[in-house]
């Protein structure tokens, strides 16, 4: 109830706003999204059909002072129970106890919430951020090695994400160097006990932007057959490039974690893309982790569902991403992306297509194809499936 009563009262103040400011000072958009979902192995069918509403306002209450917010409300008109152990390997699968299945169940519901919802201050060179807003960070596409505070889908790396509730202050030092720093947390107003932090230096170095960073937070892994979050501080060190070599836009990432309690661990991520003439996008993108396995038949239970719920990024320890995009027309764009495991060759395929249909109508449809064997780091366990989505526009 505190967070319907909170949603309205900013919902409230920005209408009020509204009424005092000129027209050119409040702006209001959004979109309406109708989507339809469906998974299925050789033990799970799931499909899920909903509309995502978006209501986005702006409002400038005076110079350098603004107020932003963005409300989804999520409407489900169908929807299966999914259950993660239903995407484990089979023989991981066939020796859970009796009543498992049940403990892992992942549920939704009809919801309104805030995405972002902050004020901010602007004064010369200097930006403070303060509410629910948007933590991203480094130049990884399918990964992102270098960002703690938030998560990547990747079948659909860009699609927008829930906002962090944070304090963020931006100092422009100069032309391409900036710093900046934040407090974010993730729990009640009202009750926070977990505040992670970062500082973050971007300075110029010819034809690249190098950034240097620290980043610390509680971070939790589960030990899900005991039922159990280890609880202990993650300390990151880390260090990104992006910039242009040859006519091609290269980057990197590379973090280092000091860990309370369990190992130490690092992360590499090297990534290139290139457009030609005709305009045909190609990206890769090289990923190792030394967390992840080299050996994906010693994966167990804990280290897949560490996984699934975005508690490590991968489960083996050397990926590559390619990526594909051609426009076929001004409003119709195919696209391919194939993501291969380099320890156990298994790899999955998600062909995509976006087609503008009016010039604020837009269909999407992202498909995912699993072609390794059972238990394989892209294996045919985590199910092949399709995402539809129509977005209307206003």
């Amino acid at each position: 109830m505190k967070h319907i009563i909170t949603g309205l009262f900013i919902v409230l103040v920005l209408c009020f706003g509204a009424l005092e400011a000129e027209a050119d000072d409040f702006e209001v958009s959004g979109y309406s999204e109708p989507q339809y979902l469906f998974l299925q192995n050789d033990v799970a069918d799931v499909s899920s059909g909903w509309n995502r509403l978006r209501v986005d306002g702006k409002l400038s209450i005076a110079d350098g002072l603004t107020v932003e917010a963005d409300v989804i409300y999520l409407l489900y008109a169908a929807r299966d129970d999914l259950y993660l152990t239903d995407f484990l390997p089979r023989h991981i699968r066939n020796i859970l106890p009796p009543g498992t299945r049940s403990l892992f169940k992942s549920s939704v519901s009809d919801s309104l919430y805030f995405d972002n919802a902050f004020l901010k201050i602007s004064k010369g060179n200097v930006d403070v951020t303060v509410g629910k807003q948007q933590l991203e960070f480094g130049p990884g596409y399918f990964r992102n090695p270098v960002n703690i505070f938030s998560s990547r889908d990747i079948i659909d790396p860009t699609y927008e994400k829930t906002g962090h509730k944070a304090v963020r202050g931006d100092v422009t030092l100069g032309p391409r160097s900036l710093l900046t720093v934040f407090m974010s947390s993730d729990d009640d107003l009202d009750d926070i006990s977990n505040i992670g932090s970062a500082i973050r230096l971007t300075v110029p170095a010819g034809r690249f932007d190098l950034s240097f960073m620290f980043a610390e937070r509680e971070w939790l892994l589960g030990d899900y057959l005991a039922g159990v979050f280890v609880h202990q501080q993650r300390y990151l060190y880390g260090f990104d490039a992006v910039g242009e070599l040859l006519g091609a836009g290269v980057w990197v990432e590379a973090q280092y974690s000091a860990m309370e309690r369990d190992e130490d661990f690092y992360e590499l991520l090297a990534g290139v893309d290139y457009t030609f003439e005709n305009r045909l996008y190609l990206m890769l993108e090289y990923y190792h982790g030394s967390q992840a396995a080299g050996d994906t038949d010693t994966l167990t239970l804990n280290d897949w569902l560490r996984y699934f719920n975005d508690e490590v990024l991968a489960v083996s320890s050397d990926q590559l991403y390619l990526f594909s995009e051609y426009p076929v027309s001004d409003n119709f764009k195919i696209g391919l992306a194939a993501l291969l495991s380099l320890n156990d060759q298994s790899s999955a395929f998600v062909p995509s297509m976006r087609y503008t249909m009016l010039e604020n109508l837009m269909l999407s449809i992202i498909g995912q194809v699993h072609t390794g064997k059972d238990g394989s780091a892209f294996g045919s366990q985590l199910g092949n499936g399709a995402l539809c989505r129509l977005r209307y526009f206003f």
